[in-house]
């Protein structure tokens, strides 16, 4: 079912990746161990249509690395991906995206 959706609906070959631009919200010590509930302010891109969103983020500081996990909603018709009425009741109007990314801050 998901590699149907992909490549009929999402049209994975046409638009391989999805991309998010952005900052995070505030200003943290990332040379602090910590623990941060932040706002990811930006730019997605999904299926090549452009939204400007603001993401929830989970974010981690622990010996000079910081990890992101975040949870979000995307609707499809944000991003002009269309479902056919046939299959309409079949799929839902929007996904549910995970993301997890670490990052290492240079010395």
């Amino acid at each position: 079912m998901r590699d149907h959706f992909n490549e009929n609906y999402m049209e994975s070959e046409k638009f391989p990746t999805a991309t998010f631009k952005g900052k995070i919200d505030g200003n943290y010590d990332l040379t602090k161990d910590g623990f941060y509930m932040v706002k990811a302010i930006g730019e997605m891109t999904i299926h090549g249509e452009v939204q400007q969103v603001v993401l929830p983020v989970k974010m981690s500081v622990i010996g000079g690395k910081t990890a992101f996990e975040s949870s979000f909603p995307i609707k499809l018709v944000d991003y002009k991906i269309t479902i056919p009425t046939v299959v309409f009741n079949k799929i839902a109007e929007q996904l549910d995206v995970k993301v997890s990314a670490s990052l290492e801050l240079l010395k």
